[in-house]
Parts: structure tokens; sequence; C-alpha cells
């Protein structure tokens, strides 16, 4: 199974005090299931991925303090909310299909 899409999705949760029940509520799966994608015994299916993705990247646009964005924003090299959104998205894709 791919751990790379799980660790990413887990680091960017963790850096924004996301909690795996927060995303699983928002995307009306199973906690259970949010956990094996962060271990890597799952990933999305590629039909819902886009969705995953998306709604990942707005609660951390959402939940994420200033200074956690912040260092996302200087990590990715971004000045906008919709950069950042993307960069996340773009992450979390490339970490899929890594």
């Amino acid at each position: 199974m791919n751990n790379t899409f799980g660790k990413r999705l887990e680091q960017l949760l963790l850096l924004n005090g996301i909690k795996n029940a927060t995303i699983a509520q928002a995307l009306n799966y199973d906690v259970s299931y949010i956990s094996k994608w962060i271990t890597g015994k799952a990933v999305p299916s590629k039909k819902n991925l886009e969705r995953v993705v998306a709604t990942a990247a707005d609660l951390i646009l959402q939940q994420g303090g200033d200074e956690n964005l912040q260092l996302l924003y200087n990590h990715f090299g971004v000045k906008t909310d919709a950069a950042l959104r993307e960069a996340v998205m773009d992450t979390l894709r490339n970490a899929y299909f890594d």
C-alpha cells in the first residue's frame, strides 16, 4: 500500500491541529477509514481522490492557525489562500501517486 499519502496527510493535519475525526466527518466517512489512510493500510479510491484532497486543503485553510498557515505559506513559497490550497492539493495528489 501507499504509505506516502497517509504520512503526508497526517503531517498536514497534525501541523494544523485537525483530528482524523474532523476530516472523517467532513467527508462523511468513518474515522477508522481515515486511520487506515494514515497507517498506509488503505488509500482513498481514485474516483474520490479529488474530493478528499480538496476537503483536506479546505479544512487546513479554515482551521489552521495563523502561525501554522504562515509556515505552510513559507514552505510552499506561496502568498495567497488559493495558491496554498492548490499547493496542499498537489502535495497530496503527488503523494497518492508516489
